[in-house]
């Protein structure tokens, strides 16, 4: 989808997918084991979206020094509420 798309509809698209995700876990994973492979994928999924799609476009958009801030301040908070 282009960035001229409606945010509303990037935004259900979005949801679409996810809540599909979530149905397709719900039907394949009957054991505990199922469960932990599937969201290990999610993780791995979402790890690298971070690492080479927001990275780099977070690096251009804010140079090293104040990604590296932004990044760093973000784990911290995140450590700090789990």
């Amino acid at each position: 989808m282009s960035a001229s798309t409606p945010i509303f509809i990037r935004t259900g698209a979005a949801f679409a997918v996810a809540f599909g995700g979530g149905l397709l876990s719900a039907f394949l994973a009957r054991t505990h084991k199922q469960l932990c492979a599937l969201i290990s994928l999610g993780a791995g999924t979402l790890l690298g979206v971070a690492v080479f799609a927001i990275g780099p476009e977070g690096v251009e958009t804010m140079g090293w020094r104040q990604f590296l801030v932004a990044a760093g301040t973000g784990y911290g908070l995140f450590a700090l509420i789990t």
